[in-house]
């Protein structure tokens, strides 16, 4: 198959994405298992390329490519936080988990979170506060099933990841590629309405799509 450009898992059962390149050089995708409610993100990664996508609750989900985004159900706070300041800063990588509980990094290095999330992922306020040091935070998930677990990388390559410890060394050979092929440090340090797209910029999320290939082994880890 050649490797992954972009896998995602939704919450409900069998329903993912997935885009790959081959061997031979193409690039393809699988969407066929989102159902209509995924109608809108179904168009998106149709008509864009280099997509990295993230799924939540109540058939929530942000997806993002060198030239825009898609979303859909994102916390009220999250999404106009995006619309308010599209033309000051752009956000790079979006993770949603549990009781709408988001992180959202942004190209000009501010980090937004939702105000309960400490309290459920108190590691990731660990992971934040480290930043500074690291070369600021490149990639984050958190679990939408199970509050606390998360994965994060930094902007120098090192990580950081709250799961159980019967998967750490399954975790350990995931994070090989990532200890080889350090990225360049990140710049980043209610139901919402139906889905929305924004486009028209493009360098902004490229480390966040390069890191893709490292961590979408991750990705069926965090979200179980």
């Amino acid at each position: 198959m050649g490797y992954p450009l972009d896998v995602a898992f939704a919450m409900e059962k069998g329903t993912y994405l997935m885009r790959w390149k081959a061997s031979t050089g193409g690039n393809y995708r699988l969407d066929e298992t989102l159902s209509s409610n995924y109608a809108h993100l179904s168009q998106f990664i149709r008509n864009v390329t280099g997509t990295r996508t993230t799924f939540g609750p109540r058939f929530s989900y942000f997806s993002i490519c060198p030239t825009g985004c898609s979303w859909q159900n994102i916390p009220r706070e999250l999404e106009d936080e995006i619309q308010n300041f599209m033309n000051v800063r752009r956000p790079t990588c979006v993770a949603l988990g549990v009781e709408e509980d988001y992180v959202a990094l942004f190209d000009d290095g501010s980090i937004t979170i939702s105000s309960g999330l400490y309290a459920r992922y108190p590691e990731v306020e660990t992971m934040i506060n480290n930043r500074g040091s690291k070369g600021g935070i490149a990639y984050i998930a958190l679990s939408p099933f199970v509050a606390r677990r998360y994965y994060g990388i930094y902007g120098d390559g090192s990580t950081a990841f709250w799961l159980p410890t019967a998967w750490h060394k399954d975790v350990q050979e995931f994070l090989k590629p990532v200890a080889q092929q350090k990225p360049a440090p990140s710049t980043s340090a209610n139901p919402s309405t139906p889905a929305k797209h924004k486009s028209n910029w493009g360098e902004y999320v490229e480390l966040g799509l390069k890191l893709s290939e490292l961590t979408n082994n991750l990705i069926q880890i965090v979200n179980s």
